[in-house]
Protein backbone atom coordinates (compact mmCIF):
# COMPACT_ATOMS: atom_id res chain seq x y z
CA UNK A 1 0.00 0.00 0.00
CA UNK A 2 1.70 3.66 -0.91
CA UNK A 3 -0.04 5.00 2.04
CA UNK A 4 1.92 2.28 4.44
CA UNK A 5 4.88 3.21 2.32
CA UNK A 6 4.75 6.95 3.32
CA UNK A 7 4.32 6.35 7.05
CA UNK A 8 6.57 3.52 7.43
CA UNK A 9 9.65 4.35 5.09
CA UNK A 10 10.33 0.77 4.20
CA UNK A 11 9.04 -1.37 0.66
CA UNK A 12 5.48 -2.74 0.91
CA UNK A 13 7.03 -6.34 1.72
CA UNK A 14 8.97 -5.36 4.77
CA UNK A 15 6.05 -3.27 6.30
CA UNK A 16 3.41 -6.18 5.39
CA UNK A 17 5.98 -8.27 7.82
CA UNK A 18 5.80 -6.15 10.27
CA UNK A 19 2.08 -5.01 10.45
CA UNK A 20 1.15 -8.69 10.42
CA UNK A 21 2.86 -8.84 13.60
CA UNK A 22 0.84 -6.18 15.43
CA UNK A 23 -2.79 -6.72 15.47
CA UNK A 24 -5.32 -3.99 17.84
CA UNK A 25 -9.06 -5.33 18.50
CA UNK A 26 -8.64 -7.75 16.02
CA UNK A 27 -7.67 -5.61 13.90
CA UNK A 28 -4.06 -5.18 12.05
CA UNK A 29 -2.26 -1.95 12.12
CA UNK A 30 -2.23 -2.03 8.25
CA UNK A 31 -6.23 -1.55 8.79
CA UNK A 32 -5.71 1.10 11.69
CA UNK A 33 -3.59 3.02 9.27
CA UNK A 34 -5.77 3.11 6.03
CA UNK A 35 -9.10 4.09 8.32
CA UNK A 36 -6.98 6.73 10.04
CA UNK A 37 -6.24 8.52 6.71
CA UNK A 38 -8.86 7.22 4.40
CA UNK A 39 -11.30 10.77 5.11
CA UNK A 40 -8.00 12.81 4.60
CA UNK A 41 -8.72 12.71 1.26
CA UNK A 42 -11.91 14.82 1.54
CA UNK A 43 -11.06 18.08 0.85
CA UNK A 44 -7.77 20.70 1.87
CA UNK A 45 -8.73 21.07 5.28
CA UNK A 46 -8.67 17.41 5.78
CA UNK A 47 -5.42 16.86 4.36
CA UNK A 48 -1.75 15.93 5.88
CA UNK A 49 1.28 16.20 4.79
CA UNK A 50 3.15 12.85 3.29
CA UNK A 51 6.13 13.75 5.88
CA UNK A 52 3.56 12.74 8.91
CA UNK A 53 5.93 11.81 11.56
CA UNK A 54 5.00 8.37 13.02
CA UNK A 55 3.19 5.59 12.64
CA UNK A 56 -0.46 4.44 14.02
CA UNK A 57 -0.45 3.55 17.67
CA UNK A 58 -3.15 2.73 20.12
CA UNK A 59 -2.48 4.47 23.57
CA UNK A 60 -2.66 2.21 26.58
CA UNK A 61 -6.01 0.03 27.51
CA UNK A 62 -7.38 2.87 29.29
CA UNK A 63 -6.92 5.58 26.78
CA UNK A 64 -10.00 5.99 23.82
CA UNK A 65 -7.68 7.22 21.45
CA UNK A 66 -5.58 6.12 18.48
CA UNK A 67 -2.52 8.88 17.64
CA UNK A 68 -0.46 8.75 14.50
CA UNK A 69 2.50 11.32 15.12
CA UNK A 70 4.12 12.64 17.64
CA UNK A 71 0.82 13.89 20.05
CA UNK A 72 0.95 11.96 23.42
CA UNK A 73 -1.56 10.60 25.59
CA UNK A 74 -1.46 12.73 28.94
CA UNK A 75 0.45 10.40 31.72
CA UNK A 76 -1.67 11.03 34.34
CA UNK A 77 -4.88 11.06 32.45
CA UNK A 78 -5.47 8.28 29.76
CA UNK A 79 -8.42 10.13 28.57
CA UNK A 80 -6.65 13.00 27.68
CA UNK A 81 -4.07 13.84 24.52
CA UNK A 82 -1.64 16.80 24.11
CA UNK A 83 0.30 18.28 21.31
CA UNK A 84 3.84 16.96 21.35
CA UNK A 85 5.92 18.59 24.22
CA UNK A 86 2.74 20.23 26.14
CA UNK A 87 2.87 22.37 28.33
CA UNK A 88 6.20 23.67 26.68
CA UNK A 89 6.25 24.87 23.00
CA UNK A 90 5.74 22.26 20.42
CA UNK A 91 7.59 22.21 17.42
CA UNK A 92 7.56 23.42 14.05
CA UNK A 93 6.27 21.55 10.82
CA UNK A 94 4.29 18.47 13.34
CA UNK A 95 1.33 16.69 11.82
CA UNK A 96 -0.67 14.50 13.44
CA UNK A 97 -3.93 12.25 13.26
CA UNK A 98 -6.02 11.50 16.03
CA UNK A 99 -9.16 9.46 16.64
CA UNK A 100 -11.30 8.17 19.35
CA UNK A 101 -11.57 4.29 19.51
CA UNK A 102 -13.00 1.33 20.56
CA UNK A 103 -16.47 2.49 22.51
CA UNK A 104 -19.91 2.75 20.83
CA UNK A 105 -20.65 5.55 23.57
CA UNK A 106 -21.00 9.49 22.22
CA UNK A 107 -17.74 10.73 23.42
CA UNK A 108 -17.47 14.78 24.35
CA UNK A 109 -14.57 16.99 23.88
CA UNK A 110 -13.48 18.34 27.14
CA UNK A 111 -11.32 21.56 26.38
CA UNK A 112 -8.30 22.24 29.26
CA UNK A 113 -5.83 24.17 27.27
CA UNK A 114 -5.33 25.98 24.01
CA UNK A 115 -2.60 28.34 22.65
CA UNK A 116 -1.16 28.16 19.02
CA UNK A 117 -0.11 30.63 16.51
CA UNK A 118 -3.54 31.86 15.09
CA UNK A 119 -5.08 31.15 11.92
CA UNK A 120 -1.22 29.11 10.96
CA UNK A 121 -0.99 26.15 13.61
CA UNK A 122 -4.38 24.24 13.62
CA UNK A 123 -6.04 21.73 15.42
CA UNK A 124 -9.10 20.09 12.85
CA UNK A 125 -12.08 18.89 14.75
CA UNK A 126 -15.54 17.60 13.12
CA UNK A 127 -14.44 19.45 10.08
CA UNK A 128 -13.81 22.72 11.76
CA UNK A 129 -10.53 24.56 12.50
CA UNK A 130 -9.20 25.97 15.53
CA UNK A 131 -6.43 28.08 16.34
CA UNK A 132 -5.15 30.96 18.90
CA UNK A 133 -6.46 31.51 22.42
CA UNK A 134 -8.35 28.76 24.30
CA UNK A 135 -11.39 32.17 24.36
CA UNK A 136 -10.89 32.11 20.50
CA UNK A 137 -11.71 28.40 20.53
CA UNK A 138 -14.91 27.89 23.34
CA UNK A 139 -16.80 26.28 20.70
CA UNK A 140 -14.54 23.03 20.88
CA UNK A 141 -15.82 22.37 24.84
CA UNK A 142 -18.44 19.83 24.79
CA UNK A 143 -18.47 18.83 21.31
CA UNK A 144 -19.45 15.90 20.11
CA UNK A 145 -16.82 13.64 19.11
CA UNK A 146 -17.42 11.93 15.81
CA UNK A 147 -16.48 8.98 13.38
CA UNK A 148 -13.99 12.13 11.69
CA UNK A 149 -10.43 12.19 12.66
CA UNK A 150 -9.13 14.96 14.48
CA UNK A 151 -5.75 16.66 13.05
CA UNK A 152 -3.11 18.77 14.63
CA UNK A 153 -1.11 20.81 11.98
CA UNK A 154 1.83 23.47 12.64
CA UNK A 155 3.42 25.64 10.04
CA UNK A 156 7.55 26.15 9.50
CA UNK A 157 7.38 28.99 12.30
CA UNK A 158 6.61 30.07 15.73
CA UNK A 159 5.17 28.09 18.02
CA UNK A 160 3.16 28.32 21.30
CA UNK A 161 2.45 26.22 24.26
CA UNK A 162 -0.06 23.99 22.70
CA UNK A 163 -3.12 22.39 23.56
CA UNK A 164 -4.77 20.05 26.04
CA UNK A 165 -8.01 18.01 25.14
CA UNK A 166 -9.79 15.24 26.93
CA UNK A 167 -12.52 12.54 25.48
CA UNK A 168 -15.27 12.13 27.90
CA UNK A 169 -18.58 10.13 28.16
CA UNK A 170 -20.55 13.16 29.18
CA UNK A 171 -20.32 16.88 28.31
CA UNK A 172 -18.23 18.73 30.56
CA UNK A 173 -19.38 21.51 32.35
CA UNK A 174 -17.87 24.96 31.40
CA UNK A 175 -17.60 28.01 33.41
CA UNK A 176 -17.19 31.51 32.37
CA UNK A 177 -17.28 34.97 33.73
CA UNK A 178 -18.02 37.47 31.74
CA UNK A 179 -19.44 41.26 31.66
CA UNK A 180 -20.41 43.62 29.66
CA UNK A 181 -18.35 46.59 31.01
CA UNK A 182 -15.62 47.52 28.54
CA UNK A 183 -11.92 47.46 30.21
CA UNK A 184 -13.39 44.56 32.70
CA UNK A 185 -12.29 41.34 32.64
CA UNK A 186 -13.99 37.81 30.77
CA UNK A 187 -12.29 34.58 32.36
CA UNK A 188 -12.67 31.12 30.57
CA UNK A 189 -12.75 28.54 33.24
CA UNK A 190 -12.31 28.11 37.30
CA UNK A 191 -10.39 31.94 37.97
CA UNK A 192 -12.31 34.37 39.57
CA UNK A 193 -12.96 37.81 39.49
CA UNK A 194 -11.98 39.33 43.25
CA UNK A 195 -15.04 40.46 44.49
CA UNK A 196 -13.65 43.42 46.79
CA UNK A 197 -12.01 44.73 43.99
CA UNK A 198 -13.73 43.60 40.53
CA UNK A 199 -10.26 45.11 38.85
CA UNK A 200 -8.68 41.92 40.75
CA UNK A 201 -8.59 38.45 39.27
CA UNK A 202 -7.11 35.76 41.31
CA UNK A 203 -6.48 31.76 41.19
CA UNK A 204 -9.12 29.47 42.34
CA UNK A 205 -9.83 29.59 46.17
CA UNK A 206 -6.94 32.38 46.39
CA UNK A 207 -5.71 33.30 48.89
CA UNK A 208 -6.08 29.50 50.13
CA UNK A 209 -4.29 26.80 48.19
CA UNK A 210 -5.18 26.41 44.57
CA UNK A 211 -6.03 23.02 43.37
CA UNK A 212 -4.30 20.49 40.53
CA UNK A 213 -4.58 19.93 37.00
CA UNK A 214 -6.32 23.44 36.85
CA UNK A 215 -6.59 26.10 33.95
CA UNK A 216 -8.27 29.17 32.91
CA UNK A 217 -7.50 32.20 30.56
CA UNK A 218 -8.24 35.91 31.20
CA UNK A 219 -8.57 38.34 29.06
CA UNK A 220 -9.25 42.32 28.83
CA UNK A 221 -12.96 43.41 27.41
CA UNK A 222 -13.03 45.47 24.84
CA UNK A 223 -10.20 47.32 22.97
CA UNK A 224 -8.92 49.09 25.87
CA UNK A 225 -5.56 49.18 27.25
CA UNK A 226 -5.05 48.36 30.93
CA UNK A 227 -2.07 48.51 32.79
CA UNK A 228 -0.58 45.31 34.94
CA UNK A 229 -0.73 45.29 39.10
CA UNK A 230 0.42 41.97 40.88
CA UNK A 231 -0.75 41.92 44.15
CA UNK A 232 0.45 38.27 45.50
CA UNK A 233 2.39 35.19 43.89
CA UNK A 234 3.39 32.18 44.81
CA UNK A 235 3.09 28.82 42.63
CA UNK A 236 5.29 25.86 42.65
CA UNK A 237 8.21 26.78 40.61
CA UNK A 238 8.45 25.55 36.81
CA UNK A 239 5.05 23.76 37.07
CA UNK A 240 2.56 25.91 37.82
CA UNK A 241 2.81 28.42 35.40
CA UNK A 242 1.11 32.11 34.90
CA UNK A 243 1.14 33.12 31.28
CA UNK A 244 1.68 37.11 31.05
CA UNK A 245 2.63 38.68 28.02
CA UNK A 246 4.09 35.48 26.26
CA UNK A 247 6.43 34.93 29.27
CA UNK A 248 5.82 32.65 31.68
CA UNK A 249 6.02 33.11 35.52
CA UNK A 250 6.10 30.74 38.37
CA UNK A 251 7.20 29.86 41.70
CA UNK A 252 7.41 32.29 45.15
CA UNK A 253 10.18 34.57 44.18
CA UNK A 254 9.60 38.07 42.60
CA UNK A 255 10.49 37.83 38.82
CA UNK A 256 6.88 39.02 37.71
CA UNK A 257 7.27 41.71 39.32
CA UNK A 258 9.69 42.73 36.96
CA UNK A 259 6.57 43.61 34.55
CA UNK A 260 4.53 45.08 36.74
CA UNK A 261 2.99 48.36 35.29
CA UNK A 262 3.44 46.80 31.94
CA UNK A 263 0.40 47.02 29.49
CA UNK A 264 -1.74 43.83 29.03
CA UNK A 265 -1.32 42.46 25.82
CA UNK A 266 -3.57 39.65 24.93
CA UNK A 267 -4.83 36.83 27.16
CA UNK A 268 -3.35 35.39 30.63
CA UNK A 269 -3.04 32.24 31.10
CA UNK A 270 -2.87 29.46 34.09
CA UNK A 271 -1.85 26.31 34.18
CA UNK A 272 -1.21 24.09 37.29
CA UNK A 273 -0.09 20.25 37.07
CA UNK A 274 -0.92 17.30 38.55
CA UNK A 275 1.13 18.08 42.06
CA UNK A 276 2.47 20.24 44.27
CA UNK A 277 0.54 23.53 45.29
CA UNK A 278 0.95 27.30 46.15
CA UNK A 279 -1.46 30.02 47.63
CA UNK A 280 -1.68 31.66 44.03
CA UNK A 281 -1.93 35.08 42.76
CA UNK A 282 -4.02 38.06 42.63
CA UNK A 283 -3.32 40.28 40.02
CA UNK A 284 -5.44 43.45 38.56
CA UNK A 285 -6.15 45.31 35.65
CA UNK A 286 -5.93 49.18 36.30
CA UNK A 287 -6.88 52.10 34.22
CA UNK A 288 -3.17 53.71 35.24
CA UNK A 289 0.43 52.39 35.45
CA UNK A 290 0.49 51.44 39.67
CA UNK A 291 2.90 53.71 41.52
CA UNK A 292 3.06 51.51 44.47
CA UNK A 293 2.94 47.72 45.09
CA UNK A 294 1.21 45.30 47.70
CA UNK A 295 3.48 41.89 46.36
CA UNK A 296 2.79 38.77 48.52
CA UNK A 297 4.64 36.10 48.33
CA UNK A 298 4.76 32.60 50.48
CA UNK A 299 5.60 29.24 49.72
CA UNK A 300 1.53 28.10 50.70
CA UNK A 301 3.40 25.58 53.54
CA UNK A 302 1.72 26.24 56.85
CA UNK A 303 4.48 27.45 59.21
CA UNK A 304 6.18 29.55 56.25
CA UNK A 305 6.11 33.02 56.36
CA UNK A 306 3.55 35.64 54.22
CA UNK A 307 5.30 38.37 52.75
CA UNK A 308 3.27 41.46 51.61
CA UNK A 309 5.26 44.87 50.06
CA UNK A 310 9.10 45.09 49.61
CA UNK A 311 10.72 42.63 52.04
CA UNK A 312 11.92 39.29 50.46
CA UNK A 313 11.70 35.69 51.22
CA UNK A 314 15.22 34.90 51.94
CA UNK A 315 16.60 32.29 48.68
CA UNK A 316 18.62 29.68 50.09
CA UNK A 317 16.85 29.37 53.96
CA UNK A 318 12.87 29.87 53.72
CA UNK A 319 12.21 29.83 56.88
CA UNK A 320 13.83 33.41 56.29
CA UNK A 321 13.12 37.11 55.15
CA UNK A 322 14.75 40.22 54.47
CA UNK A 323 14.77 43.81 54.06
CA UNK A 324 14.68 44.89 50.28
CA UNK A 325 18.26 44.85 48.87
CA UNK A 326 19.75 42.85 51.71
CA UNK A 327 20.69 39.89 49.40
CA UNK A 328 22.68 41.77 46.92
CA UNK A 329 24.17 43.50 50.06
CA UNK A 330 22.71 47.21 49.03
CA UNK A 331 20.78 47.90 51.94
CA UNK A 332 17.28 49.10 51.69
CA UNK A 333 15.54 52.01 50.52
CA UNK A 334 13.13 55.03 51.66
CA UNK A 335 10.05 55.39 52.55
CA UNK A 336 9.65 51.49 52.47
CA UNK A 337 7.83 49.16 53.80
CA UNK A 338 6.05 45.52 54.45
CA UNK A 339 4.10 43.14 56.58
CA UNK A 340 5.29 39.50 57.66
CA UNK A 341 3.07 36.66 59.58
CA UNK A 342 3.38 32.93 59.78
CA UNK A 343 0.96 30.90 57.61
CA UNK A 344 -1.72 28.79 59.00
CA UNK A 345 -1.28 30.05 62.47
CA UNK A 346 2.02 27.90 63.44
CA UNK A 347 3.93 28.58 66.22
CA UNK A 348 7.68 29.88 65.59
CA UNK A 349 10.01 32.02 67.31
CA UNK A 350 12.41 34.54 66.14
CA UNK A 351 15.86 34.10 65.40
CA UNK A 352 17.83 37.30 64.27
CA UNK A 353 20.60 36.79 61.86
CA UNK A 354 21.28 40.28 60.68
CA UNK A 355 20.30 43.73 62.00
CA UNK A 356 21.18 47.14 61.29
CA UNK A 357 18.71 50.25 60.67
CA UNK A 358 18.93 54.10 61.03
CA UNK A 359 16.94 55.30 63.88
CA UNK A 360 13.16 55.66 62.92
CA UNK A 361 13.22 52.92 60.76
CA UNK A 362 11.39 50.43 62.60
CA UNK A 363 10.67 46.94 62.83
CA UNK A 364 7.64 46.09 65.02
CA UNK A 365 6.80 42.99 67.03
CA UNK A 366 4.23 42.68 69.00
CA UNK A 367 3.56 46.48 69.38
CA UNK A 368 7.07 47.00 69.96
CA UNK A 369 9.73 49.05 67.51
CA UNK A 370 13.10 48.17 67.21
CA UNK A 371 15.72 50.25 65.78
CA UNK A 372 19.02 51.06 65.63
CA UNK A 373 22.47 49.14 66.16
CA UNK A 374 21.36 47.10 69.31
CA UNK A 375 18.42 46.13 68.80
CA UNK A 376 19.27 42.36 67.41
CA UNK A 377 19.70 40.95 70.96
CA UNK A 378 16.34 42.20 72.06
CA UNK A 379 14.18 40.36 69.72
CA UNK A 380 15.70 37.24 69.87
CA UNK A 381 13.48 33.77 70.77
CA UNK A 382 10.55 35.80 70.62
CA UNK A 383 7.05 34.29 70.33
CA UNK A 384 6.16 35.56 66.61
CA UNK A 385 2.30 36.48 66.81
CA UNK A 386 -0.18 38.05 64.42
CA UNK A 387 2.03 40.50 62.13
CA UNK A 388 5.49 41.83 62.31
CA UNK A 389 5.51 45.24 60.12
CA UNK A 390 8.77 47.22 58.62
CA UNK A 391 8.27 50.62 57.88
CA UNK A 392 11.23 52.96 56.92
CA UNK A 393 11.47 56.72 56.68
CA UNK A 394 12.45 59.41 54.29
CA UNK A 395 15.87 59.69 56.25
CA UNK A 396 19.22 57.44 55.83
CA UNK A 397 19.64 54.06 55.35
CA UNK A 398 21.43 51.23 56.65
CA UNK A 399 22.59 47.75 55.31
CA UNK A 400 18.77 46.03 56.97
CA UNK A 401 17.57 42.84 58.67
CA UNK A 402 17.50 39.34 58.36
CA UNK A 403 14.95 37.54 60.57
CA UNK A 404 13.73 33.64 60.46
CA UNK A 405 11.39 31.73 62.03
CA UNK A 406 12.07 28.54 63.77
CA UNK A 407 10.31 25.71 65.51
CA UNK A 408 12.26 26.30 68.82
CA UNK A 409 13.08 29.43 70.96
CA UNK A 410 16.56 29.98 69.61
CA UNK A 411 19.30 31.97 71.49
CA UNK A 412 22.02 34.65 70.63
CA UNK A 413 24.79 31.33 70.75
CA UNK A 414 22.98 29.06 68.59
CA UNK A 415 23.10 31.36 65.46
CA UNK A 416 25.67 32.14 62.83
CA UNK A 417 25.30 35.80 64.00
CA UNK A 418 28.73 37.51 65.05
CA UNK A 419 28.80 40.91 67.31
CA UNK A 420 30.41 43.43 65.32
CA UNK A 421 32.80 45.93 66.52
CA UNK A 422 30.52 48.52 65.90
CA UNK A 423 27.90 47.21 68.25
CA UNK A 424 25.74 46.22 65.51
CA UNK A 425 24.45 42.49 64.90
CA UNK A 426 25.44 41.70 61.26
CA UNK A 427 26.19 38.05 59.81
CA UNK A 428 28.77 36.50 57.92
CA UNK A 429 27.91 38.80 54.79
CA UNK A 430 24.91 39.29 52.41
CA UNK A 431 23.40 36.46 51.06
CA UNK A 432 24.67 34.24 48.21
CA UNK A 433 22.90 35.28 44.82
CA UNK A 434 23.74 31.58 43.98
CA UNK A 435 23.59 28.96 46.73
Amino acid sequence: SPRVDQVSGKNPASAREECGRTMVHGMSATSLLLVAFLPLTAGDSGQVPPALRGRSRVSPAASPWTIVGPCVVDENDAACVTSPNYPEQYGNDEHCVLRVHGTNATMYAELVQFDTERSYDKLLVNGVQYSGSKSDVVALQGAVLDSSPIIWTSDSSDAEFGWKICARDAAPETTTTTTSVPGSWLIGGPCTIDVSDPACVTSPNFPDLYGNSESCEMSINGDLTRYLEVAAFATETSYDILYVNGQEYSGGDQAIRNIEGEAIQGSIAWISDESGLGIGWKICARTTVPSTSTFTTTSGVPGSWVVTGACELARWDSDCVTSSGFREGLGYGHNEGCSMSIYGGVPKYLEVLSFDTDEGDDLTIDGHAFSGHHAGPAMFGLRIEGTITWSTDSDNEAGGWKICARDVAPTSTSTTTTYAPDHSWRDLGPEPLHP
